[in-house]
């Protein structure tokens, strides 16, 4: 009996979800909405989508009609009763309309609905490019459902967004329908995810397929060591081919034939060409005049970065194509220019000047990772410039931001690759952020007054701009007594000099910790298995040298097989510890070498190793009294 019941029980819960992929009717739920109170496949859930779907009418405007219905399982979910629509508002290129929203609540067995009124719904500016629509439900609490729906109206027909069957909440049924008819459009498909993948294996063309769906879809993967979230998040993009675009109105007259870019050579030949309607090189070769000229290629460049950080900044905007805004004269004028126009100033300036030079478009971290397969200008937010010296040497620089040294620029458009500006060759790049390093040189001496540190730190790079993480090797709390400014060393390195004293009473024993232990603990892996590559912010290399004068009265314990050098396959992670006596000083190194910022395929060894340094790095030196 008790086995009938439990296939009563599996029969019934999979009977429940199949009655709820089905949408019904605006306002109408149905019992197995209601009996609704956990997700099987996500068990920790505050809330689902129970059913969304949304009809892509491709006219112009292309409209979009979204529909989704959410159930609130728990407190946690309570937060989904709040929405924020966002929508382009520049250059009119999109609206909302016919937005409704309303929550249902089943009351001693009546259906009572809480509709929000046209004036609930707040509408404000975002930024110069973006309106927001906000609403919050009413009534809502642990079993309500909420519902909303609204048509998206754009005249973007280039970049037509991704439809997501996945978000941040797990979701029993999302489905997109295209009606091509409009336009007579034709476009291809790309589909995102492994569960999309599996189910639609190839992309079809728009002509034969019109409707995808996924079930049972968990929220997007929360998974650690990762750009971007959102990367893999199951999804239709769609690239648009051709359309018919009607010349006096929407659906009068003679329609025109508008061909979109189907190559890579064809989109960059298009910005190619409006960065030189954008240039004017008379005026950039006056600029240049006011610049120190330098026969040093790196100087004259560092030159024209000082020339640019002294009269330009950047206005905050980017926007979702990178396309400057104004002439370069205009821009030395106004001082103030979005991303592309400080960038294409740049290159011009570099170009004047003799470098050569070329504009690399990219997406940044935030933004997601290119589709190399795939031609569309949608997928760049950024462009940034590659100067190549007559040595071979190169560096990317991105003006519009330019915070850190010469061969680094923020980590944001550090995203596999970019695409050259070259029209007559399709040119990726590989975009790697170069090693950083930080050194530290740790003295340490008993006194009268406690222990004293003497400590060197240098480095180069990120940890320029980064907050120093490298702990003491002593477990003491130490005061600072002085300290040098940062100074050039060694012409790589900016460096530090430090004295600290701790005034702590003679103790019985002192522990001598890992100095980067801290560092290698944030490295944890739980997943038991993972395709997706590895992500890391960048490449670096810690190396700290602790001596220790071991005062009389004292002895040193060292743990056995202290001593270690853990490796990857590929050498790509080293980490190197070692501690021994010498002429009655504790001599203590260790270091950590990620030589690259991202890995691909072997999660397991990276999960071995960080295992492995985690285990040797938590050992302990005592230095005791004897």
């Amino acid at each position: 009996m008790k086995l009938l019941s439990l296939l009563i029980t599996i029969l019934l819960s999979f009977t429940s979800n199949a009655q709820i992929n089905p949408k019904t009717k605006w306002g109408n739920v149905s019992q197995a909405e209601i009996d609704y109170k956990e997700v099987l496949f996500e068990k920790d859930a505050g809330a689902v989508i129970l059913y969304e779907e949304g009809y892509m009418n491709m006219r112009f405007p292309i409209q979009t009609t979204f529909y989704r219905r959410i159930k609130i399982l728990n407190d946690k979910g309570l937060e989904e009763a709040n929405i924020s629509l966002r929508f382009q508002h520049k250059y009119k290129l999109q609206n909302i309309t016919g937005l409704k929203a309303q929550t249902i609540n089943i009351e001693n067995g009546k259906t009572i609905k809480s509709e929000i009124k046209r004036n609930e719904f707040y509408t404000k500016e975002v930024n110069d490019i973006f309106t927001s629509i906000d609403f919050t439900f009413p009534n809502v609490k642990v079993g309500s459902i909420i519902e909303y729906e609204y048509t998206l109206n754009s005249e973007n027909m280039r970049w037509i967004k991704a439809w997501y069957f996945q978000d941040k909440i797990p979701t029993l049924f999302s489905s997109i329908t295209i009606n091509p008819e409009g336009l007579n459009a034709g476009f291809a498909t790309i589909a995102v995810g492994d569960l999309f993948v599996r189910k639609y294996k190839k992309g079809r063309d728009g002509g034969n397929q019109h409707n995808w769906n996924l079930n049972n879809i968990p929220s997007y993967n929360k998974t650690l060591f990762s750009y971007n979230q959102l990367d893999q998040r199951e999804s239709l993009i769609l690239q648009l081919k051709k359309y018919y675009k009607w010349k006096d109105n929407y659906y009068e007259g003679t329609p025109e034939l508008v061909e979109i870019t189907t190559k890579w050579t064809e989109l960059t030949k298009e910005i190619d060409e409006r960065q030189k309607s954008y240039n004017n090189p008379s005026f950039t070769k006056t600029l240049l005049e006011s610049i120190n000229k330098s026969n040093d290629e790196v100087q004259y460049i560092k030159n024209i970065i000082q020339f640019f950080k002294s009269n330009y900044t950047w206005n905050g905007y980017s926007y979702t194509m990178p396309i400057p805004e104004m002439s370069n004269r205009q821009l030395h004028k106004e001082k103030r220019g979005n991303l592309a126009d400080l960038n294409l100033h740049f290159y011009s300036l570099l170009k004047s000047a003799g470098y050569k030079v070329d504009l690399v478009l990219l997406s940044t971290r935030e933004h997601g990772k290119l589709i190399t397969s795939y031609p569309y200008m949608g997928q760049f937010n950024s462009v940034i410039n590659l100067v190549t010296l007559k040595d071979g040497k190169s560096y990317l620089i991105d003006a519009s931001d330019l915070t850190y040294d010469l061969g680094y620029m923020p980590l944001k458009n550090y995203n596999h690759y970019g695409l050259i500006v070259d029209p007559s060759k399709e040119a990726f790049i590989s975009l790697n952020p170069t090693l950083s390093e930080l050194h530290s040189t740790q003295n340490y001496s008993f006194s009268e007054g406690g222990v004293i540190l003497s400590r060197v730190d240098k480095s180069n790079g990120y940890f320029n701009n980064q907050h120093n993480n490298l702990n003491n090797s002593f477990d003491l709390s130490f005061a600072e007594k002085s300290k040098s400014p940062p100074t050039l060393l060694e012409d790589k390195y900016m460096g530090t000099k430090a004295i600290y004293q701790s005034n702590s009473e003679p103790q019985t024993f002192y522990t001598i910790q890992n100095p980067i232990g801290k560092i290698i603990s944030q490295y944890r892996f739980d997943e038991p298995s993972r395709e997706r590559v590895l992500e890391f912010d960048f490449p670096f290399y810690y190396k700290v040298s602790t001596t220790i004068k071991i005062p009389n009265g004292y002895m040193v314990e060292i743990p056995q097989n202290f001593k270690t050098n853990n490796e990857t396959k590929e050498k790509d992670l080293i980490y190197f510890q070692n501690a021994e006596i010498k002429d009655g000083n504790l001599i203590y190194s260790v270091e950590l070498l990620m030589s690259k910022s991202t890995f691909t395929n072997q999660y397991e060894d990276v999960k071995k190793f960080f295992e492995k340094s985690n285990l040797d790095a938590s050992k302990t030196i005592l230095l005791k009294k004897i």
